[in-house]
This record gives C-alpha cells, sequence and structure tokens, in this order.
C-alpha cells in the first residue's frame, strides 16, 4: 500500500487468488502430432537462462497460454520460476493451445520437466529441452 492511500484510511485491496493444480504434460492427456515438445526462441532469453543455469541444468517448467499474445493467439510460453525461457513450437502450440486452455479452465496447469542444455564456450546459446 502506498503512503498517500495509508494517509488517506484506505484498506490494501486483497486479490482473491483461484487455487491451481499442476499436472506433469505426460500425465495431462494432451494430444499431439510428435513425441516431444518443441521450445523455441531461447536465444532471447539468454540472460534468464544463464542464471537458472548456475543454479541446476534440470528445472520444473511451466506452459503458460497466452491468448492475447500480437504474434500469435494460440502461444504457449515456457516459463522456470516465473521467468518466461522459451515458447512452444508455432505448429505444436496450436494443437495443445484448446486443450491447454480447457485444463486452464478446471484450475489446472501443466508442468514439464525440462534440461537446460549449452551455455559453453563452444556451445554459447542454452536450449531448453523436455526430459523425456
Amino acid at each position: 500500500m502506498s503512503l498517500l492511500s495509508r494517509l488517506r484510511g484506505g484498506l490494501p485491496v486483497q486479490r482473491a487468488v483461484s487455487p491451481v493444480t499442476v499436472i506433469q504434460f505426460a500425465d495431462a492427456g494432451i494430444r499431439m502430432t510428435g513425441h516431444r515438445l518443441t521450445i523455441r526462441g531461447e536465444s532471447h532469453y539468454l540472460p534468464q537462462l544463464a542464471r537458472l543455469q548456475r543454479r541446476s541444468e534440470y528445472w520444473q517448467a511451466l506452459l503458460v497460454r497466452e491468448p492475447r499474445n500480437r504474434f500469435d493467439s494460440n502461444a504457449v510460453a515456457v516459463h522456470i520460476e516465473g521467468l518466461c525461457v522459451g515458447y512452444v513450437a508455432r505448429e505444436q502450440a496450436e494443437e495443445i493451445a484448446p486443450q491447454l486452455d480447457a485444463l486452464n479452465r478446471r484450475g489446472l496447469r501443466v508442468g514439464l520437466a525440462v534440461n537446460l542444455c549449452g551455455g559453453t564456450p563452444d556451445k554459447p546459446n542454452i536450449g531448453v529441452f523436455p526430459d523425456d
């Protein structure tokens, strides 16, 4: 709460938080062509990925729908600890977006175990790969 609000006697606004359950991608029953998600755009998030990789190569990611994404209304972002680190490939996102939306309406979010690979002098980019 800001100082001005406190001086005016305002109370902090409490936002209702809906209960959310995270289920693993393999257990979510999501149907798609191909056997493995492809994550793209990691090069745009190298600083975040480098910080995460210094702590661990293995992470639990969350698939986050972005229906208001200005480039693709089917966009599915990949987040680790609240940081966007890439996006599901466009053609796969088109397939899974409606399924993620249906799960989200039921209060379910989809998690995904991932590996961070690269970040070495000979391979400076860091890729995000689903852990099979």
